[in-house]
């Protein structure tokens, strides 16, 4: 499969990778960005607005790799018109990755 992502809505991977969150950004068929937060409070809420403020609905992977995880998880399923994947680090573990599966998850 091909680094394209589902056009119509974002394609969100979310990896949890030396203290940080690392998400990988898909539109309109292309990784168009790739951000780092950290795994602390703020980081967390810093994440959830990035997310939040997006202009279309976000289907949003993140891996299952730690109990913050969970955590993310939850926070982020209080965004509108999104759907949150928790991913075992067997099916895909880098943020790049995670966007890539949820983008071929019905």
């Amino acid at each position: 499969m091909s680094g394209h992502c589902l056009q119509q809505l974002f394609n969100v991977g979310v990896a949890i990778e030396n203290e940080h969150y690392r998400l990988s950004l898909c539109e309109s068929g292309q990784i168009v960005e790739q951000r780092e937060f950290s795994t602390d409070a703020e980081g967390q809420s810093k994440l959830e607005q990035f997310i939040g403020g997006l202009k279309k609905p976000a289907r949003i992977a993140i891996g299952a790799t730690t109990t913050a995880a969970v955590s993310m998880a939850i926070a982020l399923s209080s965004i509108a018109h999104s759907e949150i994947f928790l991913v075992s680090p067997r099916i895909a573990a880098q943020s790049i990755d995670l966007a890539r599966y949820v983008e071929r998850t019905v």
